[in-house]
């Protein structure tokens, strides 16, 4: 609950609202609020022969499995 909030670096979402409350780092904020939103930028689970370039990622990771085979991720 953004009532609970004391201590800077802190935040919350209220998940019905989508509302952000954050008390900003002691130095404030020199830039945009930004905040993961997917777990996987790629899910390539079970799949072959793909080839991802020149794609930059944030906050996100890409997903395979053992049966993902030939696949090229560059930059």
């Amino acid at each position: 609950m953004p009532a609970t909030l004391d201590a800077p670096g802190e935040w919350y979402l209220d998940p019905n609202t989508q509302v952000l409350s954050i008390i900003p780092p002691a130095g404030g904020l020199s830039g945009p609020v930004e905040a993961k939103h997917r777990q996987y930028g790629f899910d390539l689970s079970n799949v072959s022969d793909i080839r991802i370039v020149g794609i930059n990622l944030f906050a996100c990771t890409i997903n395979t499995t053992s049966s993902s085979n030939h696949l090229l991720i560059d930059h």
